[in-house]
C-alpha cells in the first residue's frame, strides 16, 4: 500500500497516491474549497471584453485607476501611448504606457487583470503599426512618433483657434 500525507500525495512518488479521488485526474485535490469565494477578484477582469480587444501597440489609452492613500480612496487618470501588449489574456498579461510629464517620459505597466484599474477609454486607435512593441518611441520625439504610428495630429491635441476681431462700427464707416 502507498504511504500518503494528509492532502492525498505519496511523498516518495511526489503524485496523488492510488485510490484517491485525485489519481484519475494527476492532480492534488482542492478541498473544496471555491477559489472565486475567498479572492473575489480572481478570474473577473475590470476591462470589458470590447475594450480589451482594442489595447494594442500604438493605441492612444486613458487609465483610470483607483490609489488608496491612508483611509482616502481616489482615482488617478494617466493618458498615453501603448508601447506594448504582453502575454496575451492570461493571469499576467499586462500593457505598457508611455506619456511625456513636464518634459519627462514616464511609462507605466498595468495588468490587465489588476482590480485597481477602474476603467480603461481608448482615446484613438492606430490606423497601421508596423511592429507589435514599440520601444523604439522612446528616443523619439513626439511629433515624429504621430508620424510614424499615424495618429493624427488632430486626435492627439486639438489646435489653438483663436477668436476673431470683431470690427468696429467706426472702421466700418
Amino acid at each position: 500500500m502507498a504511504r500518503r500525507t494528509s492532502n492525498g500525495i505519496d511523498p516518495v512518488r511526489g503524485r496523488p497516491a492510488e485510490g484517491t479521488a485525485t489519481a484519475a485526474e494527476g492532480r492534488p485535490a482542492s478541498n473544496g474549497v471555491d477559489k472565486s469565494k475567498v479572492f473575489p477578484t480572481i478570474g473577473r477582469t475590470m476591462i470589458d471584453t470590447a475594450t480589451n480587444l482594442r489595447i494594442k501597440a500604438g493605441a492612444t489609452v486613458r487609465v483610470f485607476e483607483r490609489i488608496t492613500e491612508r483611509d482616502k480612496t481616489r482615482v488617478s487618470r494617466f493618458e498615453g501611448l501603448v508601447l506594448a501588449r504582453k502575454h496575451g489574456n492570461e493571469a499576467g498579461a499586462s500593457f505598457t504606457v508611455r506619456t511625456t510629464i513636464a518634459g519627462v517620459g514616464v511609462e507605466k505597466v498595468f495588468p490587465i487583470h489588476s482590480p485597481v484599474i477602474e476603467k480603461v477609454e481608448i482615446v484613438s486607435s492606430p490606423r497601421k503599426v508596423s511592429r507589435a512593441k514599440l520601444y523604439y518611441v522612446r528616443e523619439l520625439s513626439r511629433k515624429r512618433v504621430r508620424e510614424k504610428t499615424g495618429i493624427a495630429a488632430s486626435s492627439e491635441r486639438p489646435p489653438i483657434q483663436k477668436p476673431e476681431a470683431k470690427e468696429s462700427p467706426e472702421a466700418a464707416a
